[in-house]
């Protein structure tokens, strides 16, 4: 593979909030997912009913019974086989599967290694490790909270000592904050310092002390993300019922897995409740699409819409041809999934024929302002 001027590329959030209980892990992380736009959805794994802030924010909820890594993954799975899969997930509350995977590996070392609990650990830690790839590997932002090591200190208050509780590190495998692109640590006062251990990609954010992190701190996370460079495309005619589209190159390996918008236009929407905008439901459909394995530049080369130039009708050629190709997956059409959404592609008409007419759900037809 030739090499290539690398270039700054817009990137999804991986984001750990690390407090003791009673922190405002939850609230913040729902701020900042807010903030950061899209659909959200929050798994909680700590039985903690988030549902609380459901007046306050707007949110899917799943709660996961049990604290075993296999649950989680497999509620992950579920969730990024949804026709418009959540663009912001947070999951609530990991330390717990920590815990309980401690646990299985001293019954297994007693069981298989005669007590060696460091032998076990070739059992154990890839079910960790499979855990920790499913949630960083998911299609669109992360954030995670955790639960941090608690001790006791006594301070000094208005002539008087009281105890007081301090967070340490985040019950979890050591080192796990880098697996995160920055992560929070945040007091029972609801104040976050931002801690980064990668080399240029969050280093502006090093240091920082937040009061109440939440949306404000989201919108500026989003503005940070969506800089970057996309690579140059090209466009075909959209479907018009005549002559079909001229024939293009097909994507190298490379192309077909860039998992960023399309070009320097496309940015993040804004967050909103209610009615979504042509923007909002057009930059969902290039995440999606993405997950099918149409990346974004594919997605402009062949249909020509951004989230700067779609209308309505784009909105629901984008829905129709989705679930077309998603069908066509699924039966085992022959073809990349690049090749057979350019068939379900050409085959639509504008606006979607009666044929076409299908039901799109999760917000893809919501009326549209």
């Amino acid at each position: 593979m030739p090499l290539r001027k690398a270039e700054k590329r817009r990137v999804k959030l991986r984001l750990g909030i690390v407090g003791t209980s009673g922190s405002g892990k939850t609230y913040s992380s729902l701020g900042i997912a807010m903030g950061l736009g899209g659909s959200v959805a929050l798994i909680d794994w700590e039985r903690k009913s988030a549902e609380k802030y459901a007046d306050e924010f707007d949110f899917d909820y799943e709660r996961i019974d049990g604290h075993n890594y296999e649950a989680v993954c497999e509620t992950l799975r579920e969730i990024e086989r949804m026709q418009l899969p959540p663009e912001v997930l947070i999951i609530d509350g990991i330390s717990p599967g920590h815990d309980e995977l401690q646990i299985r590996n001293e019954r297994i070392a007693i069981e298989k290694f005669r007590g060696n609990a460091w032998s076990a650990r070739s059992v154990t830690k890839p079910i960790e490790t499979a855990f920790l790839d499913t949630i960083l590997n998911y299609p669109g932002h992360v954030i995670v909270t955790m639960r941090a090591k608690t001790t006791w200190l006594q301070e000094e208050y208005d002539g008087k000592k009281r105890p007081v509780k301090i967070g340490m590190g985040p019950i979890q495998r050591p080192d796990i904050e880098y697996e995160f692109d920055m992560y929070l640590l945040i007091n029972e006062a609801h104040s976050a310092t931002i801690v980064t251990h990668t080399s240029g990609k969050s280093q502006q954010f090093e240091g920082r002390v937040l009061d109440n992190p939440g949306i404000d701190f989201g919108r500026e996370l989003s503005e940070w993300l969506d800089k970057g460079k996309a690579e140059p495309t090209k466009t075909l005619t959209k479907p018009s019922g005549g002559a079909a589209p001229p024939e293009v190159s097909p994507p190298s390996s490379a192309e077909a897995t860039v998992d960023e918008p399309p070009s320097e236009s496309v940015v993040k929407p804004p967050p909103a409740r209610g009615r979504k905008t042509n923007a909002q439901r057009i930059a969902g459909a290039y995440l999606h699409f993405n997950n099918l394995g149409v990346s974004g530049p594919d997605l402009e080369r062949m249909t020509g819409i951004t989230v700067d130039n779609g209308d309505a009708e784009d909105v629901k050629l984008l829905g129709n041809a989705y679930k077309k190709t998603q069908n066509a997956l699924e039966s085992g059409a022959e073809g990349t999934p690049v090749e057979i959404f350019e068939r379900c592609w050409e085959s639509l008409s504008p606006g979607g024929g009666e044929e076409d007419k299908i039901e799109l759900g999760q917000g893809w037809d919501d009326p549209v302002e």
